[in-house]
């Protein structure tokens, strides 16, 4: 085929990646990418974690796509409607219905600003290179190796066509037998028999079609974007009538090259690269002469040629995807392996022939002058000038899996003191004195920024290959996403940052333990690779060599050979695999004293020991099979080192075997299922080497003895449901009595009802053994539920009452995430463990370990809300040690802090587990007793009160004595709100003490309740005066996006309720709120709230246009009212309010207390295209362990730790740690409470999307949002 030909497809396909959602029916917003546009047309592809919601999304459906693109000097909002037209697991092509020409312009023209600002790719290397990059030789050497890559390419055409015939072939007859209607009978017949015909006709097409396209874009691979380019010249954009079948052929033909890219995009990835050096410039999928696109339009032009019907069109294009999906793994991994062997062999070459040119002062220091260092030439034809910031190194592993990795970074100039460091990873480069091997392999550079470079020559080093200065390295897959690499990292920096110092002296408040008064919080720099040398204010220490990769994988499998002489069962615990090897590596005598294992290896096995550790403790996974799982442990990190995409991409092999692994069941040790498993780890852990083949193997009978198990599995379920059905059917006529449910047991009843058939619960989960079963069976009226093993065969059966008591108790509970592999699992596990330790740091003193103030009012709140639901009875009680100040004054600071650890064990020692223990400032304690009387709590309290009374401090030649006073409170219920109960068990230690030493005073709550009482009454009476007469008042806030992105939605506002008092003036709305809950007028309020927001939404719809949702809070009650759901669903149908305009904001606590209620509530309503949003986020214990069961869009980060966060270490720490792994899993944050610019400005370093806060804007009245200029807040974001 002609290059004519080629240019003249019926559609100009534009290859673009627009962030875009799509507004799908019944399921709201979906998060997507628009990968091709034509004039009729598009092809778009979900975001990874939102394609299991679109698979019931069905041709005709009709969708909405939302995106933004950049207009002269402005952002536009584009709409489009589409049909569509061919939908796959991963994403959909659509047609266009009735599209705006003003719309079709607009986005036309950026496509055309996509080629015009797009580098010169044909820029001339200058003369200055010339006498390292030989042009001639250089073309010689790419004709060689693409003629070979070509006829690699070449040889595949006859099995791919002929494949995939023979497969069309028996598609099309399954199709016409399997047909109901005539036409469509008819229509699968001709095109069978044209096919059966005309074998030859499209073979001889396809084989024409693409050498023609593949000598073409060979010799020029820009001719690929020849029609784009010709097109964007072309003027202005017209619309025009579109056949339909030859719009759904160019989709799928575009969905056969973006399913296949997705498939094999990370070998792809490698090929562009060498490919780019080859070509001197910058080689993308958009112009890769071997991408998916070749055979795909080959094909489309072979069944063109045959004219068929156009359903047989559309069967033959899905037969070819799937085929061309299975062949081109295979090879592109031949090309791959072409390139770098004859790569290799022209490096080896050259540099054979090159000679190696003087270090300039190779004899100075780097030391004597710090900011002006050399670097050793190599002469070779891909090396950058000397101004070029990195240097690399060919690869020296043949292994496909490998070569990318083995980089090299020459380290020169040493950082000041005070030099902010790089991220892990992105070792600046400096000179390394001529006798130290300071060359370290780095992280896969997906994680790299692109170095900037001071000179228009200096090339830039990507993934091992060396780009010309006049191209540009192509963007990684993952390059605007964060892996778990960089998360891991900076938690682990966050938690090495000095912590809140001790609580008995203001002045160690923000000192460290030096006495140097600690910095505001900024952004912490993670750890860098290691460089030549480094400069204190007192030392200068040079920096140690680094092991080997070599080294480091022969110490891995010593270790693996220690491992297998211990029993199977025996874990290696005692401490990390990192230090295990670095003891190995050590205890070599023949080896540098000071030698240290690089930053990327320690990381990867760092991260691989987390992620295990995590899997060993997951309880999904049987504990028949963790002994497996330990013993590919070091065979992982070993892969990992040479190739450490296996904790990032899901889809690697490796990691596929673990998840598979982890799903089998084993009952008894001697059976042909763990033999089989033990042959093919041992083959795993015995082969040196690429061990990709052996994993594969692994794999593909893993996944068949997975099959039996299910098929066991289902066969036992059928005979099980059978014989359940008929008992049922039986028991039928028989009246049985139901005794009526117990109160205190509603709650968790609900939560019953909405466990699933196939769902995981863990019984006797407080016990040695729990026992992990699956729901296999309810009755209709859902009182008794039948449980299984994983073979089918059942446990016992339980009422409903019996489970929900077990799930109140916690002796039962529901698994969740039972669907998710378990890697994934044990990365967010990994992540939460990190999390709650730096939340543990911040929520506890770090003198006595016990909770500080700000958790103890958490968790006194929650106790308040107990009582007040289960009718239960806790007592506080608040404890004050007196003459601490005198033992600071005479023995000094030490001698006080250990008075108050001992003191602190003490009390501990007498208290039960069910007992909450703060520390509430220097001096100060709270004691919570839950289901405790107040008769019980004061015998509690008179031990304590004599522990301390007989306690003696021994300090040098002293023993010391202290006194204290308990004030105690009784937590009834009854009270105003939880707030005061601390101030009352205050004020009653206070009382005590006025009695004299070694007191206790209780509080006497009949006065002080008379009065609250009655105010709580008044504020009731005015509640329901209010809703009836609609006097309530809306106000609201600005949440400003404060990153300069526009891919983030636009600032946003929280809608707020205003009460007024009797002469109109605005009122705290605390007390208001609190009898509000108290007297269950909450989900009232909030049905206010919403019908009024939506009116308002709906008649200001203009005015929104400019910025995001209004956020509406939705109380606990409400998440728990039953008729809640429907009253929403109704107000959305009834105002017709646009949903994206609307985000629902609930607390982490009210989230979790009733976690089944609110998915259900959040699945439902995020179908009409409303957001969510999780408030008070941190603050609670499970944070992440529920996190990925809530739907959510948006995080809003705890103010409380927010606040303060310049000033407190931990805060800061918190407020990092929730953005990192927030982003991590695809949420935008939010951070509550600022009220300054220097928080401002940490926020904003650390990543966060949004701030709220008095220090952004106080809140005003709803209907002053319609005078706010939105445009005039972006431009001073």
């Amino acid at each position: 085929m002609s290059p004519n030909k080629i240019e003249n497809r019926a559609f100009l396909r534009h290859a673009v990646n627009i962030k875009a959602v799509c507004i799908l029916p019944e399921q709201g917003e979906c998060p997507c990418e628009i990968r091709n546009v034509c004039i009729g047309g598009m092809y778009f592809m979900y975001d990874q974690g939102y394609r299991t919601y679109t698979r019931k999304i069905t041709v005709g459906t009709t969708i909405e796509l939302l995106f933004s693109v950049p207009a002269e000097d402005s952002i536009k909002k584009l709409s489009f409607q589409g049909r569509i037209v061919r939908p796959d697991e991963s994403g959909a092509g659509i047609a266009l219905l009735n599209p705006s020409l003003d719309s079709l312009q607009t986005l036309d023209e950026y496509i055309k600003t996509l080629c015009v600002t797009a580098p010169d790719k044909k820029e001339q290397i200058t003369d200055e290179e010339s006498s390292s990059y030989n042009k001639d030789t250089a073309n010689k050497n790419r004709d060689e190796i693409l003629t070979a890559c070509k006829n690699i390419i070449d040889e595949s055409f006859k099995p791919l066509i002929k494949t995939s015939q023979q497969r069309i072939i028996d598609a099309l007859f399954q199709a016409s037998e399997q047909s109901q209607e005539t036409n469509e009978q008819n229509a699968y017949y001709d095109s069978l028999n044209i096919l059966n015909r005309s074998k030859n006709k499209l073979e001889e097409t396809f084989f024409s079609s693409a050498l023609a396209q593949l000598n073409t874009y060979c010799d020029d691979p820009d001719s690929m974007n020849k029609t784009t380019e010709k097109h964007t010249n072309s003027g202005k954009l017209t619309l025009t009538l579109i056949e339909e079948d030859v719009l759904e052929d160019w989709i799928a033909v575009t969905e056969i090259s973006n399913v296949a890219r997705v498939k094999h995009h990370e070998t792809l990835y490698d090929i562009e690269q060498h490919l780019s050096t080859l070509y001197q410039t910058c080689i993308t999928e958009e112009n890769n002469p071997f991408g998916p696109i070749l055979f795909a339009q080959a094909f489309e032009d072979g069944i063109q040629q045959l004219q068929l019907h156009h359903l047989a069109n559309q069967l033959c294009y899905t037969i070819f995807k799937e085929v061309l999906k299975m062949v081109l793994g295979e090879l592109y991994k031949k090309i791959l392996e072409q390139l770098i062997e004859l790569e290799s062999s022209d490096k080896e070459e050259s540099t054979q022939e090159a000679t190696m040119p003087p270090i300039t002062d190779a004899s100075s220091s780097p030391l004597d002058s710090p900011h002006e260092t050399t670097m050793p030439q190599i002469a070779d034809a891909n090396t950058p000038s000397l101004d070029s910031a990195h240097e690399t190194a060919a690869p020296t592993i043949d292994n496909v899996n490998t070569s990318r990795l083995n980089n090299a970074h020459q380290v020169t100039a040493p950082p000041t003191a005070n030099a902010a460091m790089p991220p892990m990873g992105h070792s600046h480069a400096t000179t390394a004195p001529p006798e130290i091997d300071a060359t370290i392999p780095l992280l896969d550079p997906i994680q790299m920024p692109a170095p900037a470079t001071n000179s228009t020559s200096g090339g830039i080093p990507h993934r091992g290959v060396t780009y010309p200065p006049s191209a540009t390295a192509p963007q990684s897959p993952a390059a605007n996403h964060q892996d778990i690499y960089q998360v891991v990292q900076t938690l682990r920096n966050l938690q090495q940052q000095p912590g809140t110092p001790s609580q008995h002296s203001n002045t160690a408040q923000n000192q460290n333990n030096n006495g140097v008064t600690l910095q505001p919080a900024s952004d912490i720099k993670p750890s860098v690779g290691p460089v030549t040398a480094y400069q204190t204010e007192s030392s200068v220490a040079i920096a140690p060599v680094i092991y080997k990769q070599m080294e480091v994988l022969d110490a891995l499998s010593h270790l693996q050979d220690k491992a297998s002489m211990q029993p199977a069962t025996q874990y290696i615990e005692q401490e990390s695999i990192c230090s295990q090897v670095s003891n190995i590596l050590s205890d070599d005598k023949t080896e540098e004293s000071n030698k240290t294992i690089s930053d990327r290896e320690s990381e990867i096995m760092e991260v691989g020991g987390y992620l295990f550790s995590s899997l060993f403790r997951d309880r999904l996974v049987s504990n028949n099979v963790r002994s497996w799982l330990k013993r590919l442990e070091i065979p992982i990190l070993k892969l990992a080192i040479v190739d450490n995409t296996i904790f990032t991409d899901k889809y690697h092999v490796a990691r596929q075997v673990i998840n598979k692994i982890s799903q089998l069941e084993l009952y008894g040790e001697d059976n042909p299922i763990t033999t089989r498993v033990n042959h093919l780890l041992d083959k795993i852990i015995s082969t040196k080497g690429d061990t990709s083949g052996i994993f594969k193997k692994t794999l593909n009978e893993i996944d068949q003895l997975i099959q039996i198990q299910d098929k066991a599995y289902t066969e036992n379920m059928k005979d099980l449901v059978n014989e359940c059905d008929d008992k049922e059917a039986r028991m039928k006529d028989k009246k049985t009595d139901e005794a009526p449910i117990d109160p205190e047991l509603q709650e968790w009843v609900k939560r019953v009802y909405r466990i699933k058939i196939g769902n995981w619960l863990l019984f006797s989960s407080d016990s040695n053994s729990p026992l992990r079963l699956r729901l296999a069976w309810r009755a209709k009226n859902k009182t008794q539920y039948v449980f299984v093993n994983l073979r089918g065969i059942q446990e016992f059966s339980l009422h409903l009452t019996e489970i929900a008591q077990q799930l109140r108790d916690g002796t039962t509970i529901v698994l969740d995430n039972a669907d998710d592999p378990a890697m994934d699992r044990a990365q967010y596990q990994m992540l939460q463990d990190m999390h709650l330790q730096l939340l543990h740091e911040a929520t506890h003193d770090q003198l006595t370990g016990l909770i500080n103030r700000r958790e103890f009012e958490s968790c006194l709140q929650a106790a308040y809300s107990a009582v007040q639901q289960e009718n239960t009875q806790h007592v506080l009680y608040y404890l004050d040690l007196d003459h601490l100040d005198v033992i600071n004054t005479t023995c000094g600071y030490d001698a006080s802090d250990r008075l108050l650890v001992e003191v602190t064990t003490l009390l501990q020692d007498k208290l039960s587990k069910n007992t909450t223990f703060s520390r509430i400032s220097d001096s100060e304690f709270a004691i919570l007793l839950s289901n405790c009387s107040l008769e019980k709590a004061l015998n509690i309290a008179q031990q304590q009160k004599e522990i301390i009374q007989n306690y003696r401090l021994n300090w040098e030649d002293k023993r010391l004595s202290i006194d204290v006073n308990i004030g105690m409170v009784e937590i009834t219920g009854k009270e105003t709100h939880s707030a005061t109960l601390l101030q009352a068990a205050e004020s009653s230690c206070k009382a005590a003490k006025r009695k004299g030493s070694n007191s206790i005073h209780i509080f006497n709550h009949n006065d002080a309740e008379l009065s609250s009482r009655q105010k709580t009454l008044e504020w009731v009476s005015r509640i329901d005066q209010a809703l009836d007469e609609n006097t309530l008042e809306l106000r609201c806030q600005l949440i400003k996006r404060i990153q300069n992105d526009s891919t983030l939605p636009p600032h946003h506002s929280e809608i707020f309720l205003s009460v007024t008092d009797e002469q109109g003036n605005a009122v705290s709305p605390q007390e208001f709120i609190l009898a509000a809950e108290e007297y269950h007028r909450m989900p009232k309020i909030d049905r206010w709230v919403i019908r009024n927001v939506f009116n308002w939404i709906v008649q200001h719809d203009t005015k929104l246009e400019e910025m995001g949702s209004l956020a509406i809070n939705l109380s606990g009650n409400s998440l728990n009212d039953d008729t809640f759901l429907n009253f929403v669903l109704d107000e959305i149908k009834s105002t017709k309010v646009p949903t994206h305009k609307v985000c629902f904001e609930i607390t982490e606590t009210a989230g979790i207390a009733n976690l089944s209620n609110a998915i259900e509530f959040i699945e439902e309503i995020k179908k009409t295209g409303c957001q969510f949003s999780l408030d008070d986020f941190g603050s609670g214990l499970s944070s992440y362990g529920y996190l990925k069961n809530l739907p959510i869009d948006y995080l809003k980060i705890d103010g409380s730790f927010v606040k303060y966060m310049n000033n407190n270490p931990c805060d800061y720490a918190v407020v990092k740690s929730i953005t990192e792994i927030g982003h991590f899993m695809g949420k935008k944050i939010i951070a509550e409470c600022v009220e300054n610019d220097v928080v401002l400005d940490l926020l904003r370093k650390i990543g966060v999307d949004y701030a709220q806060g008095y220090g952004i804007e106080k809140p005003y009245k709803l209907q002053d949002l319609t005078k706010i200029k939105y445009s005039e807040i972006a431009n001073h974001e």
